[in-house]
């Protein structure tokens, strides 16, 4: 998935850039239990795509939500207007990121809730 690819090359680009120690898990949904997955990894924030093939991504947000995972999930989109934005922000309260993804934006998103020290990034270009 061309997606899983442009998250790995972002989060390893942002690694070298600014130090970055991640374990990031790249999973395509329908692969392995997603959820269970999740549950029992408890990553520090989760980016989840809206739309997944056989799967509606506000199902699974309200899954994990529901059985208590209480870290940013961000969600996804590739093809929404505002007003889908609008409406995915309210429900994602953690946030809301469009395809296609940019690596300003996962960084801003991981300082916001602070996975990066901006102190240690502050005298870089971010």
């Amino acid at each position: 998935d061309d997606n899983l690819k442009v998250f790995d090359l972002i989060f390893r680009t942002i690694k070298i850039k600014y130090g970055f120690d991640y374990k990031l898990y790249l999973i395509k949904y329908g692969e392995i239990e997603f959820e269970s997955l999740i549950l029992s990894v408890k990553p520090d924030i989760v980016f989840l795509d809206i739309k997944l093939p056989g799967a509606s991504g506000l199902q699974i947000y309200e899954k994990l939500r529901a059985s208590g995972f209480k870290n940013p999930i961000i969600a996804q989109t590739s093809s929404a207007t505002s007003l889908e934005i609008d409406v995915y922000t309210e429900i994602f309260q953690n946030g809301v990121i469009s395809k296609p993804i940019e690596e300003n934006r996962v960084l801003a998103l991981l300082i916001q809730y602070k996975l990066i020290d901006f102190g240690l990034i502050s005298d870089r270009e971010v």
